[in-house]
């Protein structure tokens, strides 16, 4: 992934990519996706995530993220939204919430 400028998810139905994207997203690699791509994850556009439907226009995005500092803050934004929604810390907390654990740890 060190070597990429973007994880593209062309999704117009189906599923399975999810994984994949949280990965990316670890590793602060952008993501350009559809809606559906993302659906299920709490992520918005900006957020490490370009949102966009029409798979047209993904080239203007691929070019725009060739841009080093266009990436470089993509990326940035990419490894926060991890940190902020799919970190160790985060999972482990909505684990102990659900199961009654916070008190006791």
């Amino acid at each position: 992934m060190s070597s990429a400028c973007a994880l593209l998810v062309p999704l117009l139905f189906g599923g399975g990519l999810r994984l994949k994207m949280v990965t990316a997203l670890y590793h602060g690699l952008p993501v350009i996706s559809t809606d559906h791509g993302i659906s299920g994850l709490d992520l918005r556009d900006g957020e490490g995530v370009v949102q966009e439907n029409d798979l047209r226009k993904f080239p203007v995005h691929m070019k725009r993220l060739l841009d080093l500092k266009a990436n470089r803050a993509l990326s940035t934004s990419a490894a926060k939204a991890f940190a902020q929604h799919y970190s160790r810390e985060v999972i482990y907390a909505e684990y102990d919430a659900l199961f009654g654990l916070g008190e006791t740890r």
